[in-house]
């Protein structure tokens, strides 16, 4: 097969349902030819099994919970495209997401990382107030978007890491996420960091949109979000000699900050892994995974099966 020009990383750990939703959506509205990495960080809830019925996809599998930057680098070591795309797995995307995050980059080769606005982000990648309430209502309204604001964007220093698009040299150049942020947060502000200082910009792509239900992840394990954020802003303000808001905890930036920094690969490189174990879904091995899942789809109770099915149609709710 030709060489895909994109590859996506979805990582997980458990949150089946809406792993579900977002490989759906992928496969619906992705026309730009693609290869899809998976990456489990030792599921209980059945991903594993589902992630290995889906045909072609390249699945690597855990045994343990190495963290979001840990398990999304393994990803990237292994992707083969020219430019690699860190999707969350508690994230729908919709019709021409894609093509129109990589439409600034061919206009622009300085352009190293973009992302799309979404109704859950920090910053200014955020839509405040969106009307849906259903898929149908999400697709009609990025639809909307995409038209009024057709190559409209902005660039930025720093993308939100729930859906981040990476060039390939980007990576070559500065490797990966930053393992030492564990399951997540800040990790995406030291990669985009090290992007600039490396001679990249960023984008924010206004035609392109990505529903986010957000921290799924960490509710499903009963991770205090807000600590983790406080924890890893005090990790990134003392890897960066930064210091901290006292009222918000937020690293305070010194206006000359980026002027003075130097792109150093003691701090600026994190080597992605070597060495990873995957598996490259066959059809036939898709096959036999979906039968199980079948089976044990019959297998449970009636009531269970009628309770899924109605939280199944839910699932477009904000």
């Amino acid at each position: 097969m030709e060489r895909p020009t994109v590859s996506i990383v979805v990582l997980t750990w458990n949150q089946l349902d809406y792993t579900r939703q977002c490989i759906d959506s992928l496969m619906r509205h992705t026309e730009q030819p693609y290869e899809l990495i998976l990456v489990d960080n030792g599921s209980t809830d059945g991903t594993r099994e589902y992630l290995r019925s889906i045909a072609h996809a390249r699945v690597v599998l855990n045994d343990q919970n190495l963290g979001f930057a840990a398990g999304n680098n393994l990803g990237f070591a292994i992707a083969t495209g020219d430019f690699v795309v860190l999707l969350n797995n508690d994230a729908v995307v919709t019709a021409g997401w894609l093509e129109r995050m990589l439409a600034p980059m061919h206009r622009d080769s300085t352009i190293g990382f973009v992302g799309p606005r979404s109704n859950y982000v920090a910053g200014p990648q955020i839509i405040q107030g969106v009307p849906y309430t259903s898929m149908e209502e999400l697709d009609r309204f990025a639809a909307e978007r995409a038209l009024t604001c057709a190559d409209q964007g902005s660039a930025t220093a720093f993308i939100v890491g729930f859906c981040l698009l990476v060039r390939r040299s980007v990576l070559d150049k500065i490797g990966g996420l930053d393992a030492r942020f564990g399951n997540g947060n800040f990790e995406d502000n030291d990669f985009c960091l090290r992007a600039v200082l490396a001679g990249w910009k960023g984008w924010i792509a206004d035609d392109s949109f990505v529903h986010h239900y957000g921290h799924r992840t960490f509710i499903g394990a009963g991770i205090d979000w807000q600590q983790s954020m406080h924890t890893n802003a005090q990790l990134y303000a003392r890897k960066w000699g930064l210091t901290t808001d006292p009222t918000t905890g937020h690293p305070v930036y010194p206006a000359d900050f980026l002027s003075v920094r130097q792109f150093e690969s003691e701090t600026c490189v994190y080597p992605l892994p070597t060495g990873v174990r995957m598996t490259n879904v066959t059809p036939a091995l898709a096959a036999y995974f979906q039968g199980l899942q079948a089976a044990h789809h019959q297998a449970r109770p009636r009531h269970e099966r009628k309770k899924a099915a109605r939280s199944g149609h839910r699932r477009g709710k904000r």
